[in-house]
C-alpha cells in the first residue's frame, strides 16, 4: 500500500509541489505541464463523482501496487481513468466522463451541464418550502433520517449489503411517497377518491423512525394507519412484520385497500419518472408552515379500523393520532 495519498514534489515529473490527494489531481498537476485552476478542479470533481456514485476505493489496484511513478504514469501518458458501472445513469455517465476528459477547456458547458442535470431536474423538485436560515444539518434532523432510511449499511435476508441511499431511492422513486408532508396535506392531496393512498414520515415526535398511509376508505372518508419500525423492520400489526417499506405496502395492500397511488405525483417521483412534465413552481413551494398545528387532532378524528365492514376482526393496528 502507499505510505500515503498525498505526495510531494519530488514524486512527480514535473517538479512542482502537489497539493492534496494526488489520486484525484489532474493530469497537468502531476506532469508538471499546467498549473492549478477551474480546469484542475473540473477533472477532480469527476473522480469524485466516481467514487460517490460507485462507492468504491478509487485506483484501488495503484494504491495495492504502492508505486507513485506507475500510477502518475497510467494517469498521465496512458490516460488511465477508472471504469464507470454500466448501470451508472447515462447523464452521469457523461457528466463524469467530460469532467476528466483531456480536453477540458469549456468549463462553462460543464457547469451548465451540472445544473441542468442536479438543479433543473432535481434540486428544484427536493427543495424545502420552509424557509431556513441555517446553512447547516442539525444532528438532529440527521438523525431523524437515520431513523427513516437508516442503518448507514444494512443486509437483508438473502441479498448482499445496501446501503442507505439504496434505501432511500427505492423509496423516493415510489410514487406514492411523499415524505414529510403533514395530515391535513396529505388528506388535500389525496381528494375524495376512494382507495387512494399515500405514504409519509409520521409527525409525531413520540415515533421516530415511523411512517404513516394516509388514504381514503371505501365510505369516502380519509383515515391515517401508522407504521412501526422496530429492528430495521415495518409493520402496522405486532403480528406481522416486513422487510421493507415497499414490501409491507405491496403484501398489505389489499387489506389495508391501497389500490391507487395518490393521483398527484409526488416531487420525489417526477424526478425519476422519464418524460415527466415540469410541475408548476407553484405547486412546488406550498409553504408547510401554513399547515395547521393541529392535525394530530385531523388525524385523530379522521382514523378508522382498516376492515369497515363484515365480520372479520379488525388486527390492532398502530392507528396515527
Amino acid at each position: 500500500m502507499m505510505q500515503t495519498e498525498v505526495r510531494t514534489a519530488e514524486e512527480t515529473e514535473g517538479g512542482k509541489p502537489i497539493l492534496g490527494t494526488i489520486l484525484t489531481t489532474a493530469p497537468e498537476i502531476m506532469d508538471g505541464s499546467g498549473s492549478y485552476n477551474e480546469k484542475t478542479d473540473v477533472y477532480s470533481f469527476g473522480l469524485v463523482m466516481w467514487e460517490v456514485a460507485t462507492r468504491q476505493r478509487l485506483f484501488a489496484s495503484y494504491l495495492e501496487k504502492g508505486s507513485v511513478s506507475q500510477f502518475v504514469h497510467a494517469i498521465c501518458k496512458e490516460h488511465k481513468r477508472p471504469r464507470i458501472p454500466e448501470d451508472i445513469l447515462p447523464d452521469l455517465r457523461v457528466l463524469i466522463e467530460k469532467c476528466w476528459h483531456s480536453n477540458r477547456a469549456d468549463d462553462v458547458l460543464k457547469l451548465r451541464c451540472l445544473r441542468t442535470l442536479l438543479v433543473q431536474k432535481g434540486y428544484t423538485k427536493l427543495r424545502s418550502s420552509v424557509a431556513y436560515t441555517q446553512d447547516i444539518v442539525t444532528i438532529e434532523r440527521f438523525g431523524e433520517i437515520l431513523d427513516w432510511f437508516g442503518p448507514i449499511v444494512y443486509r437483508r435476508r438473502g441479498s448482499p449489503s445496501c446501503f442507505i441511499l439504496d434505501e432511500m431511492k427505492s423509496l423516493l422513486e415510489k410514487q406514492w411517497f411523499f415524505g414529510d408532508v403533514s395530515a391535513q396535506e396529505a388528506q388535500s392531496l389525496l381528494g375524495k377518491e376512494r382507495g387512494c393512498f399515500l405514504v409519509r414520515f409520521t409527525s409525531n415526535p413520540k415515533y421516530p423512525g415511523c411512517f404513516t398511509v394516509s388514504r381514503i376508505s371505501a365510505s369516502g372518508q380519509p383515515s391515517h394507519i401508522r407504521i412501526i419500525k422496530k429492528d430495521n423492520r415495518v409493520s402496522v400489526a405486532d403480528d406481522k412484520d416486513f422487510e421493507s417499506l415497499t414490501q409491507l405496502v405491496e403484501q398489505l395492500g389489499p387489506v389495508l385497500r391501497l389500490e391507487k397511488p395518490c393521483p398527484k405525483p409526488s416531487k420525489y417521483w417526477v424526478i425519476f419518472k422519464s418524460g415527466q412534465e415540469e410541475e408548476d413552481d407553484a405547486s412546488d413551494t406550498s409553504s408547510l408552515d401554513s399547515l395547521s398545528d393541529d392535525s394530530e387532532e385531523e388525524e385523530a378524528r379522521a382514523t378508522e379500523p382498516i376492515v369497515e365492514h363484515g365480520r372479520t376482526k379488525t388486527p390492532h393496528v398502530h392507528q396515527q393520532p
